[in-house]
Formats: structure tokens, C-alpha cells, sequence
């Protein structure tokens, strides 16, 4: 970021991913990064082969001439995409190697926008989105009481410079709240479009900032301002460790990387989750729960298999979410302390460093009194993953009361199934041994002339009398079975209803149960 002229100006930061496969079968997929090779490796530079961020992350500085119309900011995005590539390239030499890493290791890419003085407001970015709802995203800073995400000061200057977070708008000025990744493709500007819902893909994030010196940079000698404040910028006479804007543009594009790939999990979840759940409800309260009792036992049992899968679905991103929310928290309390350390530092070459809202003071996290706005995201971003956790746990119980109500089904027709056995075996051998033991016994007291009518007739009459309760329970099983074959037809409401409707108020030798209430 040298600036030579007070004129406008604007770079980039690329921040990827450094795979270490960790056995040959995840070699196939992830692979190593090359710069990562001591004999490969050069001198650490963020305007060359990057730097090291953490043990798992390498950031990229690419800067634009001076003087460059805005306009043509995409070109610049892709001839300095492109020149990354060419630096992996060179580490793998196969060039197309080299482009699927950086497809598959990019975690987000932020433009910073520089002026001397001019509104933020007058700087608007846009660019195109591949998607049917939205035809493209303005990046701007829609409110002129817009916080900035910290000030800064120096000795003996009456002035103070600030950098902004530009929001995405879409065309009509309206927030853009749909996540939006940034996409690279041969021979075609970078633009946007909707997340890959599948955990591999890259997703990368996109930001935008602005910075700007001051409403009244020294015409005669600006560089005696800007140097001071870009020496603190990018951390030239302070320590060793990450500079100012390498910290602060590398935590937000993890935080807003992490927090778009579980937030669309999420949503897709929710929704599929609400609309099963919603589907099972109405299922099983139709007809009085009629279809529920008249599924096969296969359907019954491949439903309540769905319904364990999706359980299990949303258990992974429930785990996910934890893991995602703890992420960002580190990642604010991490940055929260390096920013402490930056801003004790500033103080030592005459600068201040100003993070909150209204006036200088220790940044910590989490806040306990105003919020400071370069915190406020993280904040934001746990809070809505949570909100998600809670929504889902509370799907996943009317999900699991549905499991159970299932599982009564299957184990109601189960035991229903050995009754309906039972009362079969018990009949047959009831009529076999009463009628062949009444005419053995009758023919033995009455000779070779056997039964007559009359006695044929109260022998039945006895077993008839006997085997009524289970005689009935056959009639209502035919009942049930001839009802579900004629369900979800004009049969059913004109015929099968009403009569089931009577079977199940009515109550077999309800006389002789009122009559033993009676005498207890």
C-alpha cells in the first residue's frame, strides 16, 4: 500500500486456507500447501508469496496503482486473483493444479477502498449476482451516522482518520441479507452468487472497506500525515507480530467465512425440518388418525426410519453450529486482544487508536458496557447462530413426539396382529371341541340315535354366548380392514365413518359393567 499521490486508491486481501492432509486417502483431496515447503519458501512478504496467519492461514496483499477509476475494480480483483495463482503455479508447476487449490483453499477476499478526505458515501461499489432473486449487490455505506470500525489519531494533528465497513444493498436499496459467495472463473470477471449448501465447498466470503485520512490533509506536505498513519496501518516501527489491517480484515473474512457456510446449513435444515415435521402432523391427525392406522407396516416403518435420519442430520449441525460459534467467539477474543496490544503500541509513537463507540478505551471481549462496532458482527453472528440451535432443538422434540406416536403405531399393530392370532386359534379350538365334545357326550347318554335339534341347538347357543367378545372383536378387526380400503373415498365419509364411529362407542356388556359398579 504505498501511496505515492493523495489521489484515490484502492488493494486487496486474499486469505486461504493451508491443507496438511493427514493420510493418503485425505491426499487425494485436500492437498498440502506448497508454500509451506522450507525449500520452497521465500522470505515472508504479503505483496509476494504471503504470510503465515495462525498455523492454518495465509494472507495476500495485492495493491493497485494510484489513480485507478473504481469502476474497473473487478479487473484489478481478477489480474490480482491471477497473479496468486501464478505464485502457487510455480510452487506446483501445473498451473491447473495450482488453480484448483486456490479454488478450493480461498476463505474470503476484502477490498479497502482509500482516500484523503472524500464522504465514504460517494464510494459505491457494484457488482453482479448469479442468482434469479437478485440481478446484483451495491456495496456502500447507506447511513451517514454510521459508526466507524475504529479511529485514529496522531500527535500535533487536529484531524482524525477512521475506517468503515460498507454494507451490501441490493438494487432497489434494501439490506442484501443472503449470503453470497465470490466466485472466480476463467475468463470472466469475478462476480457473486448463492452458497454451495454442501460442507466441501469454498465459499468465499467478500467484504469491503473504506479508509480515509481526514477532511483536511496538509496540501503542501501530505506526507507528513499519511506516513505516520500508514506506518500504523500496516505496522512499519511496531512489533513483529501481524500489522493492523492483516488482523483486522483476516479475523472478519474467518468470522463472516464461518458463519455463512452454518448459517445456510442451518436455514436449508430448519426449513426441511419445519416442513416434515409439518407433513408427519397432518398425517397423523387425518380422519382422526384413520391413515396413520391404515399405512402398511413397511410405510410405518420406512417413515419412522426418515424420521431418525433426520434427526441424526440435525444432531451434525447442531454440533456444527456449536463448533462455528466457538470459532467466532475465539476468533473476537483473539482479535480483541491483538488490537489491545496494537493500540498500547500506537501509543508509544504518538497515535491513538480509538475501537469504541464513543471514546478511547481498552477493547475486551466479550463487552460489558457500550458495544465497540468492530465487535458487533461477532456478536451478531453468535447470536444468530444460537437462535438457530434453539430453533432446531425445539423442532427435533416435536419430531421426537412423532417418532414416539410412530413407534405406538407399529407396536399397537404388533400386538394387535398377536390378539387377532390368539382370538383366531382360540375360536377354532373352542367350536372343535365343543361340538365334537357335546355329540360324543350326548351320543353316549342317548345311544345310536345322536343329537336331536333341541339340544343341537342350545349347545351352540352356549358356545355362541362363550365366544361373543371374541366374535366381536373379529367383526370390528373386518370392520377396521374393509374401512382402510375404502379410505380417502366417498365410501368412507357415507359409510365406513359413521360405522366405526358407532363401534368404538360402543361398549360390549356395558350392562353387566354398570350393574358390578353398582355393587362396588
Amino acid at each position: 500500500m504505498n501511496i505515492k499521490t493523495p489521489q484515490f486508491e484502492y488493494v486487496f486481501y486474499f486469505l486461504f486456507r493451508t491443507y496438511r492432509p493427514i493420510s493418503r486417502q485425505m491426499a487425494e483431496q485436500r492437498w498440502e500447501d506448497p508454500l509451506l515447503d522450507p525449500l520452497l519458501s521465500q522470505s515472508p512478504d504479503v505483496l509476494k508469496g504471503g504470510i503465515r496467519f495462525e498455523e492454518d492461514k495465509r494472507l495476500f496483499r495485492r495493491d493497485v496503482p494510484a489513480g485507478q477509476p473504481l469502476t474497473e475494480w473487478r479487473d484489478y480483483l481478477n489480474q490480482s486473483w491471477l497473479q496468486i495463482v501464478q505464485v502457487y503455479a510455480e510452487a506446483y508447476e501445473d498451473e491447473q493444479k495450482a488453480a484448483q487449490y486456490c479454488q478450493n483453499a480461498l476463505v474470503g477476499v476484502t477490498l479497502l477502498i482509500l482516500d484523503k478526505g472524500q464522504p465514504s458515501q460517494q464510494h459505491t461499489l457494484t457488482i453482479p449476482v448469479d442468482d434469479s432473486q437478485i440481478d446484483q449487490v451495491q456495496f456502500s455505506q447507506p447511513d451517514a451516522s454510521e459508526l466507524p470500525i475504529f479511529r485514529l489519531n496522531i500527535k500535533d494533528f487536529h484531524q482524525t482518520a477512521a475506517c468503515y465497513r460498507f454494507q451490501p444493498l441490493t438494487s432497489q436499496g434494501r439490506a442484501c441479507l443472503k449470503n453470497l459467495s465470490l466466485c472466480f472463473e476463467a475468463e470472466k470477471l469475478p462476480y457473486l452468487a448463492p452458497l454451495q449448501n454442501t460442507e466441501s465447498a469454498a465459499n468465499p466470503a467478500f467484504l469491503v472497506s473504506f479508509f480515509y485520512y481526514g477532511e483536511t490533509v496538509p496540501d503542501a506536505n501530505p506526507s507528513a500525515w499519511r506516513t505516520p498513519v500508514e506506518n500504523i496501518l500496516l505496522g512499519k516501527g511496531l512489533s513483529k507480530h501481524s500489522s493492523l489491517l492483516s488482523t483486522l480484515f483476516t479475523r472478519m473474512m474467518m468470522a463472516q467465512w464461518q458463519f455463512m457456510r452454518i448459517h445456510e446449513a442451518a436455514k436449508d435444515l430448519r426449513n426441511r425440518l419445519q416442513e416434515r415435521n409439518r407433513y408427519y402432523a397432518d398425517y397423523a391427525h387425518q380422519s382422526n388418525e384413520a391413515r396413520a392406522h391404515c399405512a402398511r407396516t413397511r410405510l410405518l416403518e420406512q417413515q419412522l426410519q426418515d424420521m431418525h435420519s433426520f434427526n441424526t442430520e440435525a444432531q451434525m449441525v447442531i454440533s456444527r453450529i456449536q463448533g462455528a460459534s466457538q470459532t467466532i467467539e475465539i476468533n473476537a477474543d483473539n482479535l480483541a486482544t491483538r488490537l489491545e496490544h496494537i493500540r498500547q503500541e500506537t501509543l508509544r509513537v504518538n497515535g491513538e487508536l480509538d475501537f469504541h463507540a464513543i471514546k478511547a478505551q481498552k477493547i475486551h471481549w466479550p463487552a460489558t458496557h457500550e458495544d465497540f462496532p468492530l465487535l458487533t458482527p461477532f456478536k451478531l453472528f453468535i447470536r444468530k447462530l444460537d437462535d438457530h440451535q434453539i430453533y432446531i432443538e425445539q423442532q427435533l422434540k416435536y419430531l421426537a413426539a412423532l417418532r414416539d406416536k410412530w413407534q405406538l403405531y407399529l407396536d399397537n399393530r404388533k400386538t394387535q396382529s398377536g390378539e387377532y392370532l390368539n382370538t383366531l386359534v382360540t375360536v377354532l379350538i373352542f367350536l372343535l371341541a365343543g361340538t365334537t365334545g357335546g355329540i360324543v357326550t350326548l351320543n353316549v347318554n342317548k345311544g345310536l340315535m345322536g343329537l336331536n335339534f333341541v339340544d343341537q341347538f342350545y349347545i351352540y347357543l352356549a358356545i355362541l354366548i362363550l365366544l361373543a367378545p371374541i366374535l366381536w372383536r373379529i367383526v370390528t378387526w373386518i370392520a377396521q380392514i374393509t374401512c382402510c380400503i375404502f379410505h380417502g373415498t366417498w365410501l368412507n365419509r357415507l359409510i365406513c365413518r359413521p360405522i366405526m364411529q358407532w363401534i368404538t362407542s360402543l361398549e360390549f356388556f356395558s350392562l353387566f359393567k354398570r350393574s358390578s359398579r353398582k355393587k362396588i
